[in-house]
């Protein structure tokens, strides 16, 4: 990822990373997950694929971290 988009590049695609895993870790203290949640487990399972891969190809990982992503923002 670093080779591809540089130090800007990598920051902001872990900050986007970042930003859903860390509302999960919330998530996981208050025992309060929901339907809508489901895309945020699922970036946790994409990002340790990513660390023994580190390699994103394909629409599907872009598709999760945006699922995942929105979730967070979801009001109820």
């Amino acid at each position: 990822m670093l080779s591809e988009f540089g130090i800007i590049g990598l920051t902001i695609f872990i900050i986007l990373l970042l930003i859903p895993l860390l509302f999960l870790v919330r998530l996981l203290f208050n025992n309060n997950f929901k339907i809508y949640h489901l895309p945020l487990i699922s970036l946790l399972g994409m990002s340790i694929h990513f660390y023994a891969i580190s390699a994103i190809t394909g629409a599907v990982p872009w598709m999760v971290l945006g699922l995942a992503i929105a979730s967070t923002y979801r009001k109820t």
